[in-house]
């Protein structure tokens, strides 16, 4: 069980002593798993088709950097209670048996994938303190399939939901249960339009939060800054949850030298991709530094850091072009080979130009 403890305490199951549970059970070497495995391989494709799909926070900000918001305009979140244990087995079941409809592929089994999705869906027992249990509804959110699952059934509910809504935001973006939006119009309006999505299926409750100004989704705020009084373009920086501790490898640990480095390097890119301004990110980078001087490293390890971070110059993006094979030691050399080979081999060769090969080992 793990808790959420970013929640509410004032809600919590206990107030303030017992925070909400979130039940993972592990399917790895379950009777399961490998066809739970063989119904993610066919769902996960199919579950980022939607309009409002959001792979991660790269992605969302890639959507939004560029589009102009009214001034008057309410920014909105919106999180799903529970999804995964609220989806309905024979609604879920039917959502697949709708994407399938809609993406024919002859040779997809269709009819056999539903029946593996049943058996995984009405079938999932396990023990708990002596005492054995059966899931009559959602999915179990240690399957490898749950979160395709899931995304496809959203964005079946979604898609009706949004259809009985007489007034719609502007932009609606969506990363598994939790949504990302754009209203223009009246705060009533809004209120209207959340009754509709609660109403629409009675498995599914959506809690939401706006603001004219700012919301926070994901690591993100997301809010109208300097960029939007010059470009009604949002500004976007990075958002720590109040239990963040950033308990990150400590300074002792006994990790290759590097380690340390690549660390705070890697968070200072993550700072730098989201901050549209450089007091956010600067802001972002000391939060950082002061959770990592309690965590055993100086001052001046991390100035030093900070400092070649700063001095890193753009590199060309070199276009990649994936060798897709399957993995086994001969592969690995003949992979090796290839990229040793290919400068030469194409030298002079403007199509070529600037290109490199990177290997992409499929499944066995």
């Amino acid at each position: 069980m793990l808790p959420k403890i970013h929640k509410d305490p004032v809600k919590w199951s206990k107030p303030h002593v017992i925070p909400p549970g979130r039940p993972i059970v592990s399917d790895c070497s379950s009777e399961t798993y490998r066809t739970a495995e063989y119904l993610d391989f066919f769902l996960n494709p199919l579950s980022t088709t939607h309009p409002s799909y959001i792979k991660d926070t790269d992605d969302f900000i890639d959507k939004i950097k560029n589009v102009d918001i009214p001034a008057d305009s309410i920014l909105f979140t919106i999180d799903i209670d529970s999804l995964y244990t609220n989806i309905d087995i024979k609604e879920g079941i039917q959502s697949v048996n709708n994407i399938f409809s809609k993406n024919y592929d002859k040779k997809r089994p269709d009819k056999e994938l539903l029946q593996l999705l049943e058996i995984n869906l009405t079938r999932n027992d396990f023990e708990f303190n002596n005492e054995y249990f059966l899931q009559i509804k959602g999915t179990a959110m240690g399957k490898k399939f749950a979160p395709a699952y899931a995304n496809i059934f959203m964005a079946d509910w979604e898609a009706g939901a949004l259809r009985q809504c007489d007034k719609r935001p502007i932009y609606y973006y969506r990363y598994l249960d939790d949504i990302w939006g754009v209203w223009t119009h009246s705060e009533d309006d809004f209120k209207i339009f959340l009754n509709t999505l609660n109403n629409f299926n009675p498995s599914i409750k959506v809690k939401s939060t706006m603001d004219r100004n700012s919301v926070d989704f994901l690591d993100t705020t997301t809010f109208k800054g300097p960029t939007f009084n010059q470009t009604n373009r949002l500004d976007i920086k990075v958002f720590f949850k109040e239990t963040d501790t950033h308990a990150l490898l400590h300074k002792t640990s006994f990790h290759p030298k590097h380690t340390f480095a690549g660390l705070i390097k890697s968070q200072l890119l993550r700072f730098h991709r989201i901050c549209t301004q450089k007091e956010d990110f600067h802001k972002a980078t000391k939060v950082l530094f002061t959770a990592l001087a309690s965590r055993g490293y100086s001052r001046t390890f991390l100035r030093n850091c900070y400092k070649r971070f700063l001095q890193i110059k753009p590199q060309i993006v070199s276009s990649l072009v994936p060798l897709i094979t399957t993995y086994s030691d001969s592969t690995v050399k003949l992979v090796r080979e290839i990229k040793k080979n290919f400068v030469d081999s194409f030298k002079g060769r403007e199509l070529f130009y600037n290109h490199r090969i990177i290997a992409a080992f499929r499944k066995n």
